[in-house]
């Protein structure tokens, strides 16, 4: 079970930049994967139709400004969750629409060749730092994206296993066991996870996805959404991350 889910990276590989299963289908919906967007937007396969089959040069195509775009899903039938504010740029439907162009803008210049682009990434697999700056590229050049979410999008849409999250339950472990010193940013916690993977011989993502699974308790692969994976681990604590560290320190020399 837990190998499932540490080799899921084996089957991310993009086979297109358009469709259901494209790029940029993978790029817009990791704008979603944030706390309180989901229920908002809710499922964006709905939007196929909308994004021209989720086609990033058709899009650019018939919007040329995120205020078109906006007006466009403000119109869609059955009529989404509002508000719908255009004024407010704190609204989520214009933050969303601003990263839906940005990113069909990114991938447009791959001109839908999906070997272009995964030669782009892999001009990026040198070393952490450059791996690091991808992300950042990707924040800056996307809007509503943000750090974490290029982070995970390169880490879930890409079959290398090179790339990691550093989210709380990443810090928390990486902290804990001494990979990275307390009170490191996401930044630093990036760069020593995939240094200490690659001292091991593990892909990076492995070693994220180990953590992630420690401290979410979420085998997603493995069990409904609703069920409590708790009670299928041997586990005394709610606070399996508090409990792992526990488990190990003793072995491992930590204070």
């Amino acid at each position: 079970m837990i190998t499932l889910h540490l080799d899921e990276y084996k089957s991310c590989k993009p086979v297109s930049i358009t469709g259901d299963e494209g790029v940029f289908r993978k790029l817009i919906g990791s704008l979603v994967d944030q706390r309180s967007v989901p229920n908002t937007l809710e499922d964006i396969s709905r939007f196929g139709d909308v994004l021209h089959g989720f086609d990033p040069i058709a899009v650019i195509a018939e919007h040329e400004s995120w205020e078109s775009l906006f007006d466009r899903f403000n119109t869609f039938t059955p009529k989404p969750k509002g508000p719908f504010k255009k004024d407010s740029s704190k609204d989520t439907w214009v933050k969303f629409s601003k990263g839906v162009l940005d990113s069909a803008r990114f991938l447009s210049r791959f001109n839908d060749s999906i070997k272009q682009y995964e030669e782009f990434l892999d001009r990026f697999l040198i070393n952490e730092y450059s791996r690091l700056a991808l992300a950042l590229l990707l924040a800056q050049e996307i809007h509503f994206m943000g750090f974490a979410l290029a982070c995970n999008f390169l880490k879930e849409s890409t079959e290398s296993g090179a790339y990691v999250k550093p989210d709380v339950h990443i810090i928390d472990i990486c902290q804990g066991l001494g990979i990275s010193q307390n009170g490191a940013n996401q930044y630093t916690v990036f760069k020593d996870v995939i240094r200490f993977a690659e001292s091991i011989g593990e892909a990076p993502y492995r070693v994220d996805k180990a953590f992630w699974l420690i401290g979410s308790r979420k085998f997603y692969l493995s069990f409904p959404e609703d069920q409590q994976v708790r009670k299928h681990l041997q586990c005394p604590n709610t606070d399996t991350k508090k409990w792992f560290l526990e488990s190990v320190k003793g072995q491992l020399d930590i204070i």
